[in-house]
């Protein structure tokens, strides 16, 4: 992005910022320059007012819209099958026979059964921990979002599937250990987020 030509990167922004604050609000000629200061700095960030910020961090360039008051997003149940709200996310679950099933970095497929009951979406908790696919054991939620160069900005945001048996899946990064398809698995629940348009 920093890269790009002036003109070519304006354009860039105002698409994003369109997708983000809605067609009807059009990106200020000072909102760009605010932009350009993080983007000189390589690092920092912007309150481009409605609700959205600019982020510049671990070379990562983001326009995403901020938490009402600074709040984190509150949790909600996840019916299964069914969809639910998370903040900016939509977060949706399917139950279907194993098989034929793609799972994608914002689609995870697990076992419907080791999911369990009581499955809902919620920002991270101090203390959380988590067993990542294909590890004996857990470890710290915060090393796993650490590792997968989740900026700081959208670590208490980004949701996380949990039940009654712990996290099942970060969003975007990696399901656990326990919550994986095996030859038992007779159900399996497909899980996908996204954040819709306005």
């Amino acid at each position: 992005l920093a890269n790009l030509g002036g003109p070519l990167r304006t354009r860039v922004l105002r698409e994003a910022w369109a997708e983000i604050a809605g067609e009807e609000h059009v990106l200020s000629r000072r909102q760009v320059d605010s932009i350009e200061r993080v983007l000189g700095r390589g690092s920092g960030s912007v309150d481009l007012g409605d609700g959205v910020a600019f982020v510049v961090e671990q070379e990562r360039a983001s326009l995403h819209r901020m938490a009402r008051g600074g709040k984190l997003p509150t949790p909600t149940d996840l019916p299964i099958p069914g969809t639910t709200r998370f903040g900016e996310w939509a977060v949706t679950a399917t139950v279907s026979p194993p098989g034929g099933h793609a799972a994608g970095q914002w689609t995870a497929v697990v076992d419907a059964d080791a999911l369990g009951n009581g499955v809902r979406v919620r920002s991270r908790a101090r203390g959380d921990r988590f067993q990542p696919l294909g590890m004996a054991g857990e470890t710290r939620l915060q090393d796993v979002l650490v590792n997968a160069k989740v900026p700081r900005s959208e670590r208490d945001t980004l949701p996380l599937v949990a039940s009654e048996r712990g996290i099942a899946w970060v969003c975007g990064i990696r399901i656990a250990e326990w919550a994986k398809v095996t030859e038992k698995t007779t159900r399996v629940a497909v899980l996908k987020a996204s954040r819709p348009t306005r």
